[in-house]
């Protein structure tokens, strides 16, 4: 009996000292995890193992990371020529990027079309560019509208 419960307290041991060392979040902050196509989750240590084939990567940062600086910005109006085509665009404030964005006709009509709307630089947006074609008869005007906030990595 003795030589079973020193065989099982040694398992034991050694797989609490395996958990002890693992460096899940990373020194970064960073957890890594694996999904399943069956919808499972694993989190694991990158520095010692990888997800399977058939399962997706995902990371997330435990660290301090999130949004904070909230701030809702629109454009003054920029005016659009009947049967004519017209951009503008809005900038976050320093240090805050797009979170969302958009442009609207200046009254609930609808009579202008959003034909394209871009968020640049693509890896950390600060400027929301809109640009809007109007086919009606009468000069018409748009906002741009913005969503900015200081974003932790």
């Amino acid at each position: 009996m003795n030589g079973r419960l020193a065989l099982l307290l040694a398992v034991a041991g050694a797989f609490a000292g395996g958990i002890a060392f693992a460096t899940i979040p990373d020194s970064q902050g960073v957890i890594h995890a694996c999904f399943g196509q069956d919808g499972s989750l694993r989190v694991i240590d990158d520095s010692t193992a990888q997800c399977r084939p058939n399962e997706k990567t995902l990371t997330w940062s435990q660290g301090a990371g999130g949004i904070s600086g909230y701030v809702s910005l629109v454009s003054e109006l920029q005016p659009v020529g009947s049967h004519s085509i017209e951009e503008g665009s809005l900038d976050c404030p320093e240090g805050l990027n797009v979170l969302s964005g958009g442009a609207r006709d200046q009254f609930t009509s609808g009579a202008l079309d959003l034909t394209a709307l871009t968020f640049a630089p693509v890896d950390r947006p600060t400027q929301v560019t809109a640009t809007m074609r109007n086919d009606t008869d009468d000069d018409r005007s748009f906002f741009v509208f913005a969503i900015c906030a200081r974003v932790a990595p």
